[in-house]
C-alpha cells in the first residue's frame, strides 16, 4: 500500500513539472551558424537559402533547401544541406525534382 502512495505522489509530482524549451535566442544562434556552415559548404557565391528545415530531436538534424549558381556559366543548381547540431557540420548535395 505504501508503495502505490509513493508512486501516485511522485508520478504527480513528475506529472506537474514544467516543460523546458529553448529560448529564441538559442534558435537564432543555431540558425545563424547553420546558415553560415551550409552556405560555406555549398562553395557558392550568391546563394539564396530557405526557412530552416527542423527534423526531431532524435536525429540531432536540421536542414536547409538553397538555389544559387555556380562558374562561369552560371549554371543553376538546387542544393539541400543537412546540419549536424551535436558536430556543428553541414552536408551539402545537389538535387532535381
Amino acid at each position: 500500500m505504501k508503495l502505490i502512495v509513493m508512486m501516485m505522489f511522485f508520478g504527480s509530482a513528475m506529472c506537474s513539472l514544467p516543460a523546458l524549451a529553448s529560448s529564441d535566442d538559442s534558435w537564432q544562434a543555431l540558425f545563424s551558424a547553420m546558415n553560415k556552415a551550409c552556405v560555406s559548404a555549398a562553395g557558392i557565391d550568391e546563394v539564396q537559402v530557405s526557412k530552416p528545415v527542423l527534423f526531431p530531436d532524435e536525429t540531432g538534424m536540421a536542414g536547409l533547401m538553397m538555389k544559387g549558381n555556380t562558374g562561369k556559366m552560371k549554371h543553376k543548381v538546387s542544393l539541400i544541406c543537412l546540419y549536424d547540431k551535436a558536430k556543428k557540420k553541414a552536408f551539402v548535395s545537389e538535387y532535381t525534382w
